[in-house]
């Protein structure tokens, strides 16, 4: 019996400029930025990926406390690559964010 290959891939990713590439939701009130990530290799299947904030920097602006999500969006996740979405409130000052990522197949 063979043991299962288990496959990672990682990354970082970072909003370009937030000032020119966040959009607003007016349904939500939200700004929001999202990316495509393409793997460098494709998986064998769909693997799990998980995603967290790793860095953030506040602006001096007055407006809304600043609050952050960073999420995979559900059913965009592929052999491929996946689609990640920061959000915000309208008016908050977001200068510059990044996320990690970790994609895991078993």
């Amino acid at each position: 019996m063979t043991a299962a290959l288990q496959r990672t891939c990682h990354g970082v990713l970072e909003v370009p400029d937030p000032s020119s590439v966040w959009t607003l939701d007016p349904a939500t009130e939200q700004c929001l930025y999202t990316a495509r990530v393409a793997f460098s290799e494709p998986f064998v299947r769909a693997p799990h990926v998980v995603a967290g904030l790793s860095a953030l920097e506040l602006g001096t602006a007055p407006g809304p406390a600043a609050r952050l999500e960073v999420r995979i969006v559900p059913g965009t996740v592929s052999r491929s690559g996946f689609t990640i979405r920061f959000a915000t409130r309208a008016g908050a000052s977001v200068e510059s964010a990044a996320a990690f990522w970790l994609a895991m197949s078993a």
